[in-house]
């Protein structure tokens, strides 16, 4: 069975990215009925073999700490339960370069599939969202509000 990334692995890549110390640690289970954003990670032969799953405010977070934007668009963000566009390409940018800790995790090579937004864009991963073998985690991005983020693999 593969693994899910650890705490401190996920910690270092994401400090490593957005400039700013981000603080990975335990967190409750995030489902798909809170506002948030899912990435997918596919294999070659196109089947999704893990997702990575975010609340609003981690998702704007490490959007915003990508390239420096104030606190205040993540607070908003928050406020109306989704990311702006700039914020969103932003996070996609993120998601894209997880799938390395992704493929480290797995040992094999994958790539950012999809983004789907929560709720509503669920239904083609519903079944792997419920999995055990998940890693559930708060990130806290220095600056910024803390957030929610599980790693599941199929």
């Amino acid at each position: 069975m593969a693994r899910v990334p650890q705490p401190q692995e996920v910690s270092n890549l994401l400090t490593q990215l957005v400039g700013r110390q981000v603080d990975a640690g335990s967190g409750g289970p995030l489902g798909t009925e809170v506002p948030g954003i899912a990435a997918t990670y596919v294999a070659d032969d196109g089947a999704v073999r893990a997702v990575f799953v975010v609340d609003v405010a981690a998702a704007a977070s490490l959007g915003a700490a990508l390239t420096m934007v104030p606190s205040g668009q993540v607070d908003e963000a928050v406020a109306r339960g989704g990311l702006n566009g700039s914020l969103m390409e932003n996070f996609k940018e993120v998601c894209n370069v997880m799938a390395s800790l992704v493929s480290e995790a797995h040992g094999e090579s994958f790539c950012l599939g999809g983004v789907h937004l929560l709720p509503g864009e669920a239904d083609p991963i519903e079944s792997i969202l419920g999995g055990d073998n998940r890693l559930d985690l708060s990130l806290d991005v220095t600056g910024y509000p803390t957030g929610v983020a599980s790693f599941i693999a199929a």
